[in-house]
């Protein structure tokens, strides 16, 4: 497991994380980023290496395994760092680490809490994971 990096963990089943998977294999053309759903039994693997305990019933949030596998993100820093790994135009966002984590989290948490409500039909609740599609593949782990 020590050469696995650049892992994004995301709720499989939330219609707006799939999307934002969906943009992030867009935007990642050198294919640097790996995608795994929180639904997997990979994250626990992952997580338990950092004596982090996942709550089964709140995947409400983004987790990201860095560049350089000794660190895990969540929620905005996890945003923060993969934008800036991917190291294209989506990594000016990156300048946003300067506003405080608690201050930056408060606006994830919001949106990530109401998801279903403000963004509507598209993004709503999916009944299983999101399937890779065949040219996928190779960039998750399930």
């Amino acid at each position: 497991m020590q050469d696995i990096k650049n892992v994004v963990f995301f709720d499989g089943v939330c219609g707006l994380c799939n999307s934002s998977v969906d943009f992030l294999i867009k935007i990642d053309k050198k294919n640097i980023l790996i995608f795994s759903p929180l639904q997997s039994y990979f994250v626990g693997e992952v997580l338990a290496k950092f004596n982090i305990q996942l709550n089964l019933e709140q995947l409400d949030t983004i987790i990201y395994l860095g560049s350089n596998s000794n660190k895990i993100y969540v929620k905005s820093n996890a945003i923060l760092e993969i934008l800036k790994d991917l190291k294209n135009v989506w990594s000016v966002f990156y300048i946003f680490k300067i506003i405080p984590t608690q201050l930056r989290d408060i606006l994830y948490e919001y949106i990530s809490k109401n998801r279903y409500n403000i963004l509507g039909a598209k993004f709503k609740k999916k009944e299983s994971c999101r399937i890779p599609t065949p040219e996928e593949r190779k960039r998750f782990i399930l």
